[in-house]
């Protein structure tokens, strides 16, 4: 077995522990505890990248897709809508590119939280 897991490392330590002597069963694990603390899975979430997709491969599409993410609701939605492309020149965003989210009239309705546009 690899000696350099997390399960290893939080066994060796519950020995060591044990051994020194100072703490009974009961309090080593406490002891774990505190320096293991459990992380839900939840916050481990992400998306795995698609088999061999890069960057620096071209495929503008799936990395605009994949950080419209990074937006709020209402920026999503109009990349969504505009195929993730700019609703000005038709060309895909780069993975670097600052998105905004402007209406076609120029009125600050958005403020109301009027999206029609």
């Amino acid at each position: 077995m690899n000696d350099h897991n997390l399960w290893f490392v939080h066994h060796w330590s519950w020995k060591f522990i044990r051994q020194q002597g100072r703490f009974n069963r009961r309090q080593t694990d406490q002891q774990i505890d505190k320096a293991f603390p459990s992380v839900s899975w939840s916050v481990n979430k992400f998306v795995n990248v698609i088999g061999t997709k890069s960057p620096f491969d071209g495929d503008l599409a799936y990395w605009s897709q994949r950080n419209s993410n990074l937006y709020d609701s209402h920026t999503a939605r109009a990349l969504k809508r505009q195929g993730h492309k700019c609703g000005e020149c038709s060309l895909a965003f780069l993975p670097g590119d600052k998105v905004e989210l402007h209406h076609i009239d120029g009125c600050d309705s958005f403020l109301l939280g009027a999206f029609r546009n």
